[in-house]
């Protein structure tokens, strides 16, 4: 791959809707003023709205007038500051048609996505010729794009991305410095959501406080989910019925590798039933096919913390009404300020990813380490790429990391010294400013250290049987 120019002054565009994107877009601003490289950080939110609103008059005039003095506000702002370079999480610069592709000073984009593709367009307001124009735009030449997971970069390739890349996510420097005393080491913590945000069926809730393992919450998602009727599916099946092979299939794969990209699956299977491929490809529906084999796995991080909150081991931060349906009596959420605070707070940290994303090296994995903790872990490709053995921990299953999290509650000692080791991992390999050394083809070999897509390959071959 062509390597993308250095830049000589950079415009993260950011979304101050949500405030995780707004906060690590900063953080992103401040690895580049480490690097020496001229930025600044705009708040996209209020065009994304402008256009939401304007779509409602149903007169395109509007829309386009909007879009004119949009484009003349922000080709002042690139001008003025010689921007030549754009970064942002996500879509973050695609709010506008042809606002950054084709201006001709702008040499490089760069998407450093933090969300699924299917999500991140479902929550984020666009001009509606961004919506008519999203291949376009987000196979542009300039656009690059890169991916915290193999799933997730492989999703992004099958997506007719010639650029995608795996970069993990980060942490910040200034982590590093923080040295808040460790006050509770009988217990471990969980901060966050219970990730994918509906609420599990009856029976997988029954299983999961029955104390059921991993495997086996897996196989009766895809065992629900396969015999779940709504309309979209009702409308694929009486249009196309081998789409119920063809998802019967793909769910049993998720199961057997639970790791690997939910679209590579359907797409793998598709050479079984080309038929239901086609036919999802043809609708524009082959991603909302890719949520159902993806919920395989909405269990994983309400298991993982069920688990050890039924037998006294962790504290939950959260939104308390997210945890209630599990049962699980959280406490309040912690501002984004508090974050170093409270990960030092404790000698051990679960963490657990999202179901909807093909990726489980979060931010959080980086952001627990260099904050001198180490995290506790369903065992998993990517994160295994991250870190090694003595840093954090990994469990096969469910009995197996409540066994080593009451090993390492009983030894804070050891727990710390691991969160020692992970912290200089951190520093030596997963700051922003490696990862942004790599994407700007900066000299310093010390910041060339993400590894690329056919490496993690390579480590971790994962075939597939349909």
């Amino acid at each position: 791959m062509t390597p993308t120019p250095t830049p000589t002054s950079i415009l993260i565009t950011s979304n101050d809707r949500f405030v995780p994107t707004s906060k690590t877009s900063e953080m992103l601003a401040s690895a580049c003023r480490r690097l020496g490289l001229p930025v600044m950080v705009r708040d996209c939110s209020d065009g994304r709205y402008l256009g939401a609103v304007l779509e409602q008059f149903n007169d395109p005039t509007y829309t386009s007038d909007a879009a004119v003095t949009l484009r003349h506000k922000y080709h002042g702002l690139l001008l003025a500051f010689e921007v030549d370079t754009i970064l942002s999480l996500d879509l973050q610069w695609l709010f506008v048609p042809d606002l950054f592709t084709e201006t001709p000073e702008i040499r490089a984009i760069h998407s450093l996505w933090f969300d699924d593709m299917r999500s991140w367009a479902r929550a984020n307001y666009m001009f509606s010729t961004c919506r008519e124009q999203f291949q376009k735009h987000i196979r542009h030449p300039k656009v690059h794009h890169y991916f915290y997971g193999r799933g997730l970069a492989e999703e992004g390739r099958t997506l007719g991305m010639p650029t995608s890349q795996l970069s993990y996510l980060a942490a910040p420097y200034e982590f590093l410095s923080l040295n808040h005393p460790c006050e509770i080491r009988d217990r471990a913590a969980f901060i966050g959501n219970p990730g994918f945000r509906e609420i599990p069926p009856e029976p997988i809730l029954k299983a999961m406080h029955d104390g059921a393992e991993i495997n086996e919450l897996r196989q009766l998602n895809a065992e629900i989910l396969m015999r779940s009727r709504f309309e979209k599916k009702e409308r694929w099946l009486k249009e196309e019925p081998s789409i119920d092979r063809y998802l019967a299939v793909a769910l049993q794969a998720r199961v057997q590798f639970p790791y690997r990209s939910a679209l590579e699956i359907l797409r793998l299977a598709a050479e079984h039933y080309p038929r239901a491929a086609a036919y999802l490809d043809e609708h524009g529906e082959i991603l909302d096919a890719t949520l159902i084999v993806k919920l395989v796995n909405r269990c994983d991080r309400p298991a993982v913390i069920l688990r050890l909150y039924q037998k006294g081991l962790v504290d939950v931060y959260s939104n308390p009404k997210e945890w209630e349906p599990y049962g699980v009596k959280a406490l309040p959420s912690i501002l984004i300020p508090q974050l170093p605070r409270y990960y030092q707070k404790y000698s051990v940290h679960l963490n657990a990813a999202n179901a909807l994303r093909d990726a489980t090296a979060n931010e959080k994995l980086f952001e627990i380490a260099a904050c001198g903790r180490v995290s506790l872990n369903l065992a998993s490709p990517d994160i295994s790429l991250c870190y090694n053995a003595g840093e954090i921990a990994l469990a096969a299953n469910l009995a197996e990391l409540e066994e080593q999290a009451r090993h390492l509650l009983a030894n804070p000692d050891q727990a710390l010294a691991m969160g020692k080791r992970a912290r200089a991992h951190t520093a030596r390999e997963h700051l922003w400013d490696h990862r942004l050394k790599a994407i700007f083809n900066l000299s310093d070999k010390e910041g060339d250290t993400a590894p690329n897509l056919a490496d993690a390959e390579t480590a971790h071959p994962l075939p597939l049987r349909t």
